[in-house]
């Protein structure tokens, strides 16, 4: 496996850079074959060498928010997803990880040169709202989805889960949040999983474009 996330914290991981071409960036939740001429080309971020040069400084320089040391991308790499027309997607560690959750940070551009962070909608008591850093992110090119689980523990039964729709031709709104769920209860119950929980949020279903 080529510079796969293995983590030793037992998390959803994005899987290696040969999975992720061939349609999901997470080998635990595999997906159906993409054609292939609209397969993101996908490269793994497993060193300072391998982080696009504009967004360098923000994990180099020890007094970014998102500084990360060099060997700690050998275990919880980033990656940088490119699109058939030249869009960017770069997902990278952001942030100090728990025993069970690893934050990420995500930046996008229609080339290297303008790649920026965006942010990830969230939706509150108060209404909308944004985060900066997600959890244990998964990325599924065949339906254009991302999502997000935070876990309240290791086990997986409590926590919080995301889905937002991916649409890299709209750079104002590269991320649709779809569906956000919570469960505070931390009683060996599942539900059969996180998108299964209580819903904060549930937009209309949305397939793949």
């Amino acid at each position: 496996m080529t510079a796969a996330r293995a983590l030793t914290r037992g998390l959803l991981t994005i899987a290696s850079v040969t999975a992720a071409a061939a349609g999901a960036m997470c080998a635990t939740e595999p997906s159906g074959e993409m054609p292939a001429a609209e397969r993101p080309v996908a490269k793994a971020i497993d060193s300072y060498d391998a982080i696009p040069a504009p967004i360098l400084p923000a994990f180099t320089q020890e007094s970014s928010p998102c500084h990360v040391e060099e060997a700690r991308l050998r275990f919880a790499s980033g990656t940088d997803l490119e699109d058939a027309e030249g869009n960017r997607l770069v997902f990278m560690p952001c942030g100090t990880p728990g025993a069970y959750n690893e934050p990420y940070a995500l930046y996008f551009g229609i080339d290297e040169a303008s790649l920026h962070r965006i942010v990830f909608p969230d939706m509150t008591k108060e209404g909308p709202s944004i985060l900066m850093t997600a959890y244990n992110l998964t990325y599924e090119p065949s339906t254009k989805t991302l999502t997000s689980f935070h876990r309240g523990r290791g086990s997986g039964d409590c926590g919080s889960w995301y889905r937002w729709h991916v649409d890299l031709a709209r750079s104002n709104h590269v991320l649709v949040l779809m569906d956000q769920r919570v469960k505070g209860a931390c009683d060996g119950n599942d539900l059969g999983g996180p998108q299964n929980w209580t819903p904060v949020w549930a937009g209309s279903a949305r397939s793949g474009d």
